[in-house]
């Protein structure tokens, strides 16, 4: 499998011609974005089985619904027991940008090993493990109208289909060890998260850290 474009996107907020207009997106050629999207749809069953319920909405019809409707009924549930709790909501920055790539792939053969019902996740490692990743640019002076930039060494290609389920083990582990060493509730839809909690669990307290800061140390997406 080849490589991908990089092709500038306007983004719908910005003002033309400020440097931050537009986000530079790697567009994943036509062989690559067929065979990832044909592996994913036989590994999205095993996956979600392996991230739920810190992530039930993916690979699952309405799954952004689904996900704001489980963060809604836990919410009535703190309220009904009279709880004093926060809601935070997260937005990792850039971060199907930034994540180092061996580390899905790392994550995929430790599930796929695990058992028998997750060994289809092994498809996927086995995909990510064939990809090269030039990346190219428009240059009308090359004789095919392209020229090789760089490779790629983190995050995943617009077009590519197993872009979303790598990310979404990368932060599985860290999700769940939050979960279960602070006893809060973690939600997410991909790098949009929500943390729910007594406001002392999740901010800390007299310099001690919370769940927020101990989520956030074990994301290092780019090392």
């Amino acid at each position: 499998m080849g490589g991908g474009a990089l092709t500038p996107l306007l983004k719908a907020a910005s003002e033309p011609g400020k440097p931050d207009d537009a986000r530079p997106v790697k567009t994943e050629d036509f062989d690559t974005s067929v065979y990832t999207k044909a592996v994913q749809r036989t590994v999205s069953t095993a996956v979600l089985n392996t991230v739920r319920p810190q992530q039930l909405g993916v690979s699952v019809s309405c799954g952004v619904e689904l996900c704001i409707w489980g963060v809604k009924l836990r919410i009535e549930e703190k309220l009904t027991k009279a709880e004093r709790s926060v809601m935070l909501k997260l937005d990792l920055k850039n971060a199907h940008n930034t994540f180092s790539r061996p580390k899905p792939m790392a994550a995929l053969k430790k599930v796929a090993l695990s058992s028998k019902k997750h060994a289809m996740l092994a498809r996927a490692w086995h995909a990510m493990m064939l990809q090269k990743n030039p990346v190219y640019i428009r240059d009308p002076s090359e004789t095919n109208g392209w020229r090789f930039l760089c490779d790629s060494e983190a995050g995943g290609g617009q077009g590519n289909a197993l872009t979303g389920p790598a990310f979404v083990m990368v932060i599985d582990e860290a999700m769940k060890s939050t979960e279960e060493k602070f006893g809060i509730i973690i939600r997410a839809i991909q790098d949009d998260m929500a943390l729910l909690g007594d406001a002392k669990v999740v901010f800390g307290t007299n310099g001690d850290n919370g769940a927020l800061e101990f989520l956030l140390s074990i994301f290092r997406f780019s090392s």
